[in-house]
């Protein structure tokens, strides 16, 4: 779901610490997809009562709930996410642009659309189940670093195939990725997605996402033209910031500080906070987060490919590292001159 969320800024406050919670990130409006958990939901807001048997509810916002049900016909457990408030015109339009939105996206590492109707009362969407697994959000504190960069690099991919399919999801967090028991990651809520063959919703100036991921330019309250794949690329960045430290790049006591933080300062690099970090990660760290677009990786593909490297041997440089990191300025030049000059050997590029 995209709704104000346990991850989101309550109206006037923010935690007043960089620090994420002991647990990891907190769980926000994205529903695991997975049994348990939850009460039945109330029989008033069951989906075509005739096709599904409710078996629990997995999670439930001010916009809509999810539910563990199984399809009488098939005999199919679904993950089956339902409208609440129907009336609500832009909110209908919103349920109706992410099942649009999701008939787009094939890919293992996001979560299937199996069916919908958008004209029942209420209308739902029927997603694939994902057995066994929970948000990351839950499972963060259990993971170790290069666990969370594994899971992290498997969203990446993920974000970059939605890119290649125009669509942008800008609304990046834990709570919107699922991982199993194998350490699978799978992207789910696209309710705020953007495709480039889709009706813009979004009234000028308003936000849309959860602002301790959201880009300098969603801050800013751009038009949606103007938030494209870097703005999913950022929060990667702040993922990635927050694999790495266990912090949060902008820390803020409120919305408005959290905003000027991120559209005029730049975070402490994290080998300021940790040494042991790859200076390579770093440096893919901090395009990431680059405050211009431009100066970002250009999707999520860029961005997977430059960590997928950095992952790669600890320590050595190759050509594709090189290109990857082409673009950072002056700093991320410096980097690469710097490791070189350390002698570490330049490997030629994998065939």
């Amino acid at each position: 779901m995209s709704d104000p969320s346990p991850d989101s800024f309550p109206p006037n406050r923010a935690p007043q610490t960089g620090r994420l919670p002991a647990g990891g990130p907190t769980p926000g409006a994205g529903f695991p997809l997975t049994p348990g958990g939850g009460a039945p939901t109330p029989g008033g807001g069951l989906p075509a009562p005739g096709r599904f048997e409710v078996l629990r509810e997995l999670g439930r916002g001010g916009h809509g709930v999810v539910l563990h049900a199984r399809d009488r016909a098939s005999g199919r457990e679904l993950a089956v996410k339902v409208l609440l408030g129907r009336g609500h015109d832009l909110r209908t339009k919103r349920f109706a642009r992410e099942a649009e939105l999701a008939t787009k996206l094939a890919h293992p590492g996001i979560v299937t659309l199996v069916d919908a109707d958008l004209e029942a009362s209420p209308p739902w969407l029927a997603f694939a189940l994902v057995p066994g697994a929970v948000s990351l959000a839950e499972r963060w504190s259990r993971l170790s670093r290069s666990a969370r960069l594994d899971v992290l690099l498997q969203v990446a991919r993920s974000v970059g195939y939605a890119h290649a399919q125009g669509v942008v999801h800008r609304d990046l967090k834990p709570a919107n990725v699922l991982v199993d028991g194998r350490g699978r990651a799978f992207l789910i809520d696209f309710g705020v997605a953007t495709g480039a063959d889709v009706e813009r919703l979004t009234l000028s100036g308003a936000w849309v996402g959860t602002p301790y991921y959201m880009s300098p330019e969603q801050l800013r309250g751009r038009k949606e033209v103007e938030v494209g794949p870097p703005a999913d690329v950022w929060a990667l960045g702040v993922l990635l910031y927050e694999a790495l430290t266990e912090l949060r790049p902008f820390p803020g006591e409120s919305v408005v500080e959290l905003a000027e933080r991120v559209t005029t300062q730049t975070p402490k690099p994290v080998r300021k906070l940790d040494a042991t970090i790859d200076p390579r990660l770093e440096a893919v760290c901090a395009r990431a987060l680059a405050r211009d677009p431009a100066e970002r990786f250009p999707d999520g593909r860029a961005f997977a490919e430059a960590l997928e490297l950095a992952l790669r041997a600890p320590g050595s440089v190759d050509r594709r590292w090189l290109v990857a990191t082409a673009g950072l300025g002056v700093a991320a030049l410096g980097l690469s001159a710097a490791l070189l000059l350390q002698g570490r050997e330049l490997a030629p590029a994998p065939a």
